[in-house]
């Protein structure tokens, strides 16, 4: 069975759960900015795997690699690894 992504007219991607979720990751993102792949390097396989079931997930070929400081890290297809630093890291 094929999923489909669902359509959203919103201020947020899918796979938050509110603006306000959202609205904090962005938050959290200013102090320590993510890669090309934005939100999806903060995304972990399971939360992926559970989004794709629920047709939440908008880049659903994600991959995820451990980063040189030993994060695990989110790259969407196209975009390189990145050599970003965790705050306190």
């Amino acid at each position: 069975m094929a999923t489909q992504r669902i359509a959203r007219v919103g201020a947020f991607p899918p796979c938050f759960s509110s603006e306000a979720q959202f609205r904090q990751w962005r938050e959290t993102a200013r102090r320590v900015p993510p890669s090309e792949s934005q939100y999806c390097a903060d995304c972990t396989p399971a939360y992926q795997s559970e989004m794709i079931r629920l047709c939440r997930c908008a880049h659903p070929g994600t991959t995820f690699h451990l980063t040189a400081d030993g994060f695990l890290e989110g790259v969407r297809p196209g975009c390189p690894l990145s050599k970003r630093k965790r705050e306190g890291a």
